[in-house]
């Protein structure tokens, strides 16, 4: 358990740790958000659990869930 907590410490000062910095302050935004852009998002991430994003993006689209 300490060599995974390890681990994780040292990424956090890299730039894989950045990245996670940057998506997670993207999500605390969604709560600024329209109820139709959250629910496109909850579902973009219910489709790509078992799919490709390009899948979820398309069945999205079919849905007619796309919000820009």
């Amino acid at each position: 358990m300490n060599i995974l907590f390890n681990k994780l410490t040292e990424l956090r000062g890299s730039s894989i740790g950045e990245l996670v910095n940057t998506r997670l302050g993207e999500f605390k935004k969604l709560g600024n958000d329209s109820n139709d852009e959250l629910f496109s998002e909850l579902c973009f991430c219910l489709l790509t659990a078992n799919s490709k994003a390009s899948t979820a993006l398309k069945i999205q689209e079919d849905l007619g869930l796309m919000v820009s």
